[in-house]
């Protein structure tokens, strides 16, 4: 592996572990909401539960996302989150095709997603904000354009997450 960025005289050590805490939690907040959304399998609801299309369609973009970050943190400075058993999401095993015609399971999941919904439109703003700085923070240390580029795409994700129920509620 080549060396990360943070090594020789490109970063003071003082601003590689801001840089490298804002960015794991950012990770951390992004993993948080990605086992939220990952209880079960959405976008096989999506046709039958508009609201679950939404959620699945998030969920993938919090996915790229969260991606896009653990591979700049790992490049730029060399590091990876932690892995703890609670990494891996659980999906229930209701999610059944013959639990669709079953008009109580549908509003049940219908009202599950809506919930899910609401939590992304109050939260979402405020990660896009910290993706934000956390960019305008790497360029003014000075971070390779790889970096940045990645922390772009964290950012544009985001920002698409935020407006894709916005999108979906016309």
């Amino acid at each position: 592996m080549q060396p990360s960025w943070t090594s020789g005289d490109h970063l003071p050590p003082e601003v590689a572990s801001a840089l490298t805490g804002q960015c794991a939690s950012l990770l951390q907040r992004l993993i948080a909401f990605e086992r939220a959304l990952g209880v079960r399998e959405w976008w096989l609801l999506g046709r039958d539960v508009p609201e679950a299309r939404q959620v699945a369609e998030v969920a993938s973009l919090l996915a790229v996302a969260r991606g896009e970050l653990e591979q700049a943190l790992h490049e730029q400075f060399d590091w990876r989150m932690p892995v703890s058993s609670a990494d891996a999401v659980e999906q229930e095993e209701t999610d059944k095709p013959q639990l669709m015609d079953n008009p109580a399971w549908i509003q049940a999941r219908r009202d599950e997603a809506n919930g899910l919904v609401r939590m992304l439109r109050q939260n979402l703003p405020g990660m896009r904000t910290f993706a934000e700085q956390l960019r305008a923070n790497a360029v003014d240390a000075g971070m390779p354009a790889t970096a940045l580029g990645a922390l772009g795409i964290v950012q544009d994700r985001l920002g698409e997450a935020i407006e894709t129920p916005r999108e979906n509620d016309v």
